[in-house]
């Protein structure tokens, strides 16, 4: 069974990592042959090492994007493939009328936002990240549901995976300091409130605890997160808050961690 996924754009993000990881199990441990159609971004380079095939889209314009739904016909002729797993409504709504209505291929969407998505057809296989939300979706009589909660490779994300001396090393995370990190898209939808807070916590804690913050991630919030940084660390006279960027493997992170500030997947 041949099985299209069709994910965002492949920016450093939990459901791009949720898709690929997926795809990958399919195929490694039930035999599917996968295949990953997305517009291109620093996740590709997550799925070339993992081996899985891809398949670029363009970049959109618009939602639906005529460009994409072009494409994607293009590589389901090409490619022939039984079912199309479709990740967020953006793309639900490109395979929907480009290949589910037109030419009948079997698809399920997997929708992984926070609240309900109420443009997301009510007739196709759905899943939610949450009971709550497919508790919502059943009322809205949408079925078939299932819950599925973001996928994790135990093996790779097993503790002692990965070595922290280099990474410590490179912020000059100190022996007797309490590193609190997070890993997430530093966007002000559903991120940015928590992410201040948790500067505000440290802000407030700094004063007599030798805390220190890293922020693991990019986004268009990522400058006005800096400033506060800046901010707090002037106050305390010390480097508190690190925004250290987006990272590819944030395991490094993770395991240099006394506390975990988990959002979504990253829980």
């Amino acid at each position: 069974m041949k099985i299209l996924v069709y994910a965002h754009e492949l920016e450093i993000g939990g459901a791009q990592t949720n898709a690929i990881d997926l795809a990958v199990a399919l195929r490694d441990l039930h035999g599917y042959d996968t295949l990953l159609f997305a517009t291109p971004g620093p996740m590709a380079e997550v799925a070339k090492r993992k081996g899985l095939r891809f398949i670029p889209a363009p970049i959109p314009k618009s939602h639906p994007s005529p460009a994409r739904m072009q494409t994607l016909r293009d590589a389901v002729r090409s490619e022939r493939p039984d079912l199309i797993h479709v990740w967020d409504w953006l793309q639900c709504l490109d395979a929907y009328y480009a290949v589910y209505l037109p030419m009948r291929i079997p698809m399920i969407v997997s929708d992984m936002f926070m609240t309900g998505t109420r443009i997301l057809p009510k007739n196709l296989p759905t899943t939610f990240g949450t009971p709550a939300l497919l508790d919502q979706a059943k009322s809205e009589g949408r079925r078939p549901l299932e819950v599925l909660l973001p996928p994790v490779d135990v093996h790779l994300n097993a503790p002692g995976s990965v070595k922290t001396e280099q990474f410590r090393a490179q912020y000059n995370i100190q022996n007797g300091e309490i590193v609190l990190v997070t890993v997430s898209r530093l966007s002000y939808s559903m991120k940015a409130e928590s992410l201040i807070e948790t500067v505000n916590v440290v802000r407030a804690l700094g004063r007599d605890f030798p805390v220190r913050l890293l922020i693991v991630g990019d986004g268009e919030a990522r400058a006005g997160l800096k400033l506060l940084a800046d901010q707090v660390n002037h106050e305390l006279g010390r480097c508190a808050v690190i925004v250290a960027g987006a990272l590819l493997d944030p395991r490094p992170a993770y395991a240099s961690a006394d506390i975990v500030i988990g959002m979504g997947g990253s829980i």
